[in-house]
């Protein structure tokens, strides 16, 4: 997300948009050209997101005086009047978090929440940061910032309603958490770290928290300034003459794939009918069930059968304690294969 130049010709740069260009250009561009509409577990996450703003809102506003009881009844409540048409996957992706979370918020002394996502004036969980040099502005939004038992350590916590479950490195090496550790140490120049975790709320997941420290500051402002840098060379560029950094494991997950010139015919089939790929793989399957069949049927009369290549199909593959058919291949002609 881009916003018009401000009035002191700064050009604000919101983290989802730079998250991209630091991943792929090409896809930056395609989500600037090219409307995507949201699959249904992204649009119910938006409301869990709205549901745990309005709880810790109230629970603020009450001062703290709420029960983890009262937490329950608050947020089961917020989550029961979300779009009518994601209700139903709005509970399932918050339902075995909800005593879990009313323990942690009821937890915090209502004066420690210092940022939250949904909050007001100096609540609100948007953080920025200006590079003077390049004249722009960077932001984005923490979902909740606490102060911890150390004034030279904040917290923070991140909500995430998806499938994706996050481990340490993910958590370090997220282009977004580093994005975040940068603006938190930024804006509260006294502090020396941040200790950032993943709350997954659909399976009630915490993340172990990984420590930023000011010290490690230099290689993510460098990673940051790079991607404001795709930006300026690529946001007026014709989408063909895009940089394209195709990885499968980008690809696959990449809502504008099925557009990108440089993405597998695979992963442009998936994306474009995921239902028809699965039909696909479950004939092909079976297909491969039907070969191995006849294979077996004939290694039972005729012995092994073995490729040029050395790969050997049959039921004499060494070190197994189960005789089964299955392809292998012996050190022999691994070392004969090296030979060559």
């Amino acid at each position: 997300m881009t916003f018009d130049f401000l009035d002191d010709d700064y050009t604000v740069l919101d983290r989802s948009i730079l998250q991209m260009y630091a991943e792929c250009p090409a896809q930056a561009r395609l989500s600037e050209t090219h409307s995507c509409s949201m699959p249904a577990i992204a649009e119910s996450g938006e409301e869990i997101h709205r549901a745990i703003s309005r709880t810790i809102t109230t629970y603020i506003e009450s001062q703290g005086v709420l029960s983890p009881h009262d937490l329950r009844n608050e947020i089961e409540r917020e989550l029961w009047e979300s779009r009518t048409d994601l209700q139903p996957e709005v509970i399932n992706g918050f339902r075995y978090s909800i005593y879990k979370f009313s323990e942690f918020l009821t937890g915090l002394h209502f004066q420690n929440i210092l940022r939250f996502d949904g909050g007001a004036g100096e609540l609100s969980g948007q953080l920025s940061y200006d590079f003077e040099s390049l004249k722009v502005r960077v932001t984005s939004e923490l979902d909740l910032l606490h102060a911890t038992d150390s004034p030279a350590l904040l917290a923070e916590i991140d909500w995430k309603t998806g499938r994706k479950k996050f481990n340490e490195q993910a958590v370090s090496e997220s282009f977004q958490f580093q994005l975040h550790a940068f603006l938190v140490l930024m804006n509260y120049p006294e502090v020396e770290a941040v200790r950032i975790s993943v709350w997954n709320t659909r399976y009630n997941l915490v993340s172990w928290a990984v420590e930023f420290r000011r010290t490690d500051l230099g290689p993510i402002r460098t990673r940051i300034q790079m991607a404001i840098q795709n930006w300026f060379e690529n946001r007026l560029t014709p989408i063909e003459d895009v940089p394209t950094w195709p990885v499968r494991e980008k690809c696959r997950i990449c809502d504008y794939a099925i557009r990108c010139p440089a993405a597998d015919i695979e992963v442009k089939d998936c994306s474009y009918d995921p239902k028809l790929w699965v039909k696909r793989m479950i004939v092909v399957k079976k297909r491969l069930k039907e070969m191995e069949d006849l294979a077996k049927s004939y290694v039972k009369v005729n012995g092994d059968i073995r490729t040029d290549a050395g790969d050997i199909y049959g039921f004499d593959k060494p070190k197994t304690t189960k005789r089964t058919a299955s392809f292998y291949r012996t050190k022999k002609e691994d070392e004969d294969e090296e030979d060559k």
